[in-house]
């Protein structure tokens, strides 16, 4: 009897423990939550039910402690993108694959708030659950869309500037240029580092064929770590043998230890 009794005091107490545990877990997997600003959902198709905590509810414009129907629950998406998030549900339940989405709902007041979900399918006695996190990103979407619309105006001016900028690396290859700063170097080197054929179109005096040394170029210059400011004067021979003056101006870029990895080139007219 003692012995039974003392087994079922152990017992006991590893019950104890357990609740106790699961009770920690839950309030550190609370608290990741709220501090992520996420809430959690799970959807048993079968039965058309649909559970989710008080954050996702309030995210997709439901009242704290509602239960709307799965169905409820994919009506705040907007039509655009609504069959998405539906066929990338319905293929995790039917297919045990987990799916991420980011899709836009409508709430109540009419505002459009951007949703990141992650789900995944667990099985359990009463039936096939999908389970899942969601965030609201709209903040984030927007910084993304701003920064987009920012890229582009500035892809804008630096296309149409009246005159040739860009970089180009220790090895003379342009990585960075405007369509101004292509046309003068067709094939994608500064001259100092271009084949001599491109390089004998540059004249130091109307008239002169000299070849220029390739260490005399800025660019060749600013890659030693000079600044070629405000530019160095030569002529370019066009196609058709016309001579124009240009200015090309250069300086060195260096990385946080001081190295030069590459340089950057302006070329007027």
């Amino acid at each position: 009897a003692a012995a039974v009794a003392d087994l079922l005091a152990q017992a006991k107490r590893q019950l104890v423990l357990t609740k106790d545990q699961l009770v920690q877990s839950e309030a550190r997997l609370r608290l990741a939550l709220e501090a992520g600003h996420a809430g959690t959902w799970e959807a048993n198709l079968a039965q058309d039910t649909l559970v989710a905590s008080d954050t996702a509810l309030a995210m997709h414009g439901f009242a704290p402690g509602s239960a709307p129907t799965p169905a409820q629950g994919l009506a705040v998406f907007v039509p655009e993108d609504l069959q998405k998030v539906r066929s990338l549900a319905l293929e995790a339940y039917n297919t045990g694959r987990p799916f991420a989405v980011e899709a836009r709902i409508r709430k109540p007041d009419g505002a459009i708030r951007w949703i990141a979900s992650r789900g995944a399918v667990r099985d359990g006695p009463d039936g096939r659950y999908l389970i899942g996190l969601v965030q609201d990103v709209t903040e984030r979407r927007k910084a993304e869309e701003s920064l987009r619309e920012h890229d582009s105006r500035l892809e804008t001016v630096f296309e149409n500037l009246p005159i040739g900028v860009g970089m180009f690396d220790v090895n003379g290859r342009v990585i960075l240029a405007n369509r101004q700063m292509l046309n003068r170097l067709p094939n994608g080197f500064v001259p100092s580092h271009d084949d001599e054929t491109q390089r004998r179109r540059w004249r130091m005096r109307p008239g002169d064929t000299t070849p220029i040394a390739p260490s005399a170029f800025p660019g060749a210059r600013a890659l030693r770590g000079e600044r070629v400011v405000p530019g160095r004067e030569l002529i370019y021979l066009d196609d058709d043998d016309r001579e124009t003056w240009r200015n090309i101006a250069c300086a060195p870029i260096r990385d946080v230890h001081g190295r030069i990895y590459a340089a950057f080139a302006a070329i007027t007219d």
